[in-house]
């Protein structure tokens, strides 16, 4: 018996807009990477978009405080971890090409995205 192996590749994009890195001021990292697995099982190909301006009120992690020693970060910048640098700045975002929108939670995806956060 002879099985024919083909790859399909994924038609479908889904658009995924992370909002930079870290639950606190930016993308939760753990929804971002689950969508995406999820997203990639569904036989779609993630597209990553980030709004390519600066973080405000940047938050130290570890003592869950605003650090204001921090040097500016940049949204888009800091998105480039979870997409390993295959990202784009929101603008170019056309989003009707795309079959799905996935946006992971994170305080910084309120804080970027929702003016009224």
């Amino acid at each position: 018996m002879t099985h024919a192996i083909s790859h399909i590749s994924p038609k479908i994009t889904s658009l995924q807009i992370l909002c930079g890195c870290g639950y606190l001021d930016g993308t939760e990292i753990s929804e971002a990477v689950s969508a995406t697995i999820h997203v990639a099982q569904k036989d779609m190909k993630p597209c990553f978009y980030a709004p390519d301006q600066e973080i405000c009120n940047i938050i130290d992690h570890c003592s869950r405080k605003l650090d204001p020693d921090s040097s500016p970060r940049n949204a888009l910048v800091e998105a480039a971890r979870l997409a390993r640098s295959s990202i784009k700045p929101l603008c170019e975002c056309e989003a009707c090409t795309h079959g799905a929108l996935v946006i992971p939670g994170g305080f910084g995806a309120a804080k970027i995205l929702l003016a009224f956060a």
